[in-house]
């Protein structure tokens, strides 16, 4: 391993966080490299309509590609490595381990997102890229107005999420899929009151068809859902 590249910052994280902050970083003028093992889940956004400046919406795929075309016109160097090692070194830097090689720098941004629980199905990232599965109610709650829609889990972010989706549909079900619920009594009254219904049935199979999912629930007719 050479010795280490040194730059003013490294950024871990090539989401659109991550190039945001080293897009930002290279027009102050700062040596920047970016770190990134080419796993952003919002490459699995079909089509985002949330992002300013794009009103017919854009596809996540593209959406990563212009904003590292455009890092790298501020000259951001991409490293395409997963980070396996970051230390402190003794003048209050970071040294990182990036596949074969080595970067330090004095400051260092955190960018490496989240990684999402999916339902035990087949191929769950296909059916994310369909739009079949959302992982963000914040992303797409707009989407699925007026739309039948299941909110998967058995805990306080579950039942928050199906508060939050309430302001755009009423016709929502919380799916432990055989999980024993973990609700303050509280949480379960605000649940009972904006109407979400709660389904505790273990999961037997889901079925993905172009304009939704049917999901079987031991003991349970089958239930159709937008998302």
């Amino acid at each position: 391993m050479r010795a280490p590249e040194p730059f003013d910052c490294l950024v871990i994280g090539g989401g659109p966080a991550g190039l945001t902050a080293a897009i930002y970083l290279a027009r102050f003028r700062r040596k920047v490299a970016l770190v990134d093992s080419g796993q952003s889940r919002a490459a699995l956004i079909p089509r985002s309509h949330n992002h300013p400046g794009y009103p017919d919406g854009i596809r996540g795929v593209s959406l990563l590609a212009q904003m590292r075309e455009q890092a790298a016109r501020f000259g951001v160097t991409p490293v395409d490595a997963e980070v396996t090692g970051a230390q402190r070194d003794r003048d209050g830097g970071f040294l990182l381990r990036a596949g074969e090689d080595s970067f330090a720098a004095p400051h260092l941004v955190l960018a490496t997102g989240v990684r999402d629980h999916v339902p035990p199905v087949s191929d769950p990232l296909r059916h994310v890229r369909e739009g079949l599965i959302r992982q963000c109610p914040v992303c797409d709650a707009y989407e699925v107005i007026d739309r039948p829609v299941a909110i998967i889990g058995a805990g306080a972010c579950a039942a928050g999420e199906a508060l939050f989706l309430r302001h755009y549909t009423a016709d929502l079900v919380l799916l432990t899929l055989g999980k024993p619920l973990k609700l303050e009594a509280e949480t379960r009254a605000r649940l009972q009151a904006a109407g979400v219904g709660i389904v505790e049935a273990p999961l037997v199979g889901m079925d993905f068809q172009e304009d939704g999912v049917q999901v079987r629930l031991a003991g349970e007719p089958p239930r159709r859902f937008a998302a």
